[in-house]
């Protein structure tokens, strides 16, 4: 994921080498059908499109617009900052600056995508960009055999209709 615009401009670069390293290529293999020719090109073409891909989210990210960026789990929270970071335009300095932090220590935190930082300090970081999150929680089905206790207040038929919905519909949204 590219997370600044250094990064972007390297990644840009290395489109334009490998492309031409791969007209290139294209050039002096001329037997097409080879197996090495095959490996090669389908190498060129693997990396070289990851790479526009990347470029191609930051662009979309970082040209304003609306966005929906949906972390899927909490392990998925850092790219998800990242993300919002860029979309709402601020450079890792104007970030560090908000949050009071060195821009050096942005760009450690999001080198290491944020690993090591504490889920208090994240949350931080997600209020200050403005983001909201919203939780679902999931009933997984269960057979009559496995060890399940409920509270006093829940009764196991309202569990049984509860797994019911689940299985209808796949999952279960709790408010």
């Amino acid at each position: 994921m590219i997370k600044n615009n250094s990064q972007y401009n390297r990644i840009k670069s290395k489109i334009d080498e490998l492309t031409q390293a791969k007209e290139a290529f294209l050039e002096e293999n001329k037997d097409h059908e080879s197996a090495k020719f095959q490996i090669g090109v389908n190498s060129f073409d693997a990396i070289l499109s990851d790479l526009v891909k990347e470029k191609e989210d930051y662009e979309s990210l970082s040209g304003g617009g609306f966005h929906i960026i949906q972390p899927k789990s909490l392990e998925s929270l850092p790219v998800a900052i990242i993300q919002t970071r860029i979309a709402l335009g601020y450079t890792q300095k104007t970030f560090a600056e908000l949050m009071g932090l060195k821009e050096q220590q942005v760009q450690r935190y999001e080198s290491e995508d944020y690993q090591g930082v504490s889920f208090d300090r994240l949350l931080d970081f997600s209020e200050a960009l403005g983001l909201k999150f919203f939780f679902e929680k999931t009933i997984i089905s269960i057979d009559k055999e496995s060890v399940f206790s409920f509270g006093d207040e829940i009764t196991e038929e309202a569990v049984e209709q509860e797994v019911l919905k689940v299985k209808n519909r796949g999952s279960l949204l709790i408010s």
